[in-house]
């Protein structure tokens, strides 16, 4: 074959390999052959490397977990600006072991209770039912009068119970829309009209206290179910 030019280093090896019993290699193999530093390198490498895996692998880990943790649990959020039944759903969150968001623009009281949390938004339109919307999951139980709030909550899979205790969904809420769109156009042509409710009835608060109970019953087995 033709001659190849081999450097002094290259010499040396084939030496080595050559007294040992080995078959000496071609030039180019010996001079790639990796010196005892490089090796040394190499596992610091993979070391590293794998230190990273297992690091990102708990991570990915401990999101999941977390993250199906809280879809796994029931928590109900108030609208609560001028909401009359809030202290009932204090005691069927303390009785049932929920977090309750308190969401409103102030003035309303905080709870002693670590695990009713009192959010405090600013003055500006719509900011309680913005922090709502970016809050909840699906099966997360929100109490609330406001109709487009109720609607907007449903698309993401929350489950609506107004102040008399009455549930929106996807099967009613359309209807109930049309009805409030209704009574804003009338309100709008006759600026007159005196738009006051009717007191808030006890039979009101027990049908609300009954229907709770019975979502978060519902909702409870649904996450059984899907544990």
């Amino acid at each position: 074959g033709k001659n190849q030019t081999i450097s002094i280093e290259e010499r040396k090896n084939l030496k080595l390999i050559s007294s040992k019993g080995g078959k000496c290699p071609s030039p180019a193999f010996a001079a790639a052959k990796p010196k005892p530093h490089d090796k040394g390198t190499n596992k610091a490498i993979n070391k590293s490397f794998a230190f990273m895996g297992y690091n990102l692998y708990y991570l990915i880990i401990f999101i999941y977990w977390n993250y199906n943790f809280a879809l796994k649990m029931v928590r109900i959020f108030i609208d609560a600006d001028a909401c009359p039944v809030k202290e009932e759903v204090y005691k069927v969150s303390i009785r049932n072991n929920l977090e309750v968001f308190v969401v409103s623009n102030g003035g309303i009281r905080p709870h002693p209770h670590p695990s009713i949390k009192s959010i405090f938004v600013g003055s500006g339109f719509n900011e309680a039912d913005q922090y709502i919307l970016k809050m909840i999951l699906k099966h997360d139980i929100v109490i609330t009068n406001d109709i487009p709030l109720a609607s907007d909550c449903i698309k993401i899979g929350a489950i609506i119970v107004k102040h008399n205790g009455y549930i929106l969904n996807e099967h009613n809420i359309a209807n109930e829309l049309s009805k409030r769109n209704l009574m804003t156009e009338i309100r709008a042509a006759n600026p007159l009209m005196n738009s006051k409710g009717k007191p808030f009835s006890n039979s009101e608060k027990s049908n609300f206290l009954n229907k709770l109970e019975t979502e978060i019953r519902n909702l409870k087995k649904i996450n059984d179910f899907q544990k």
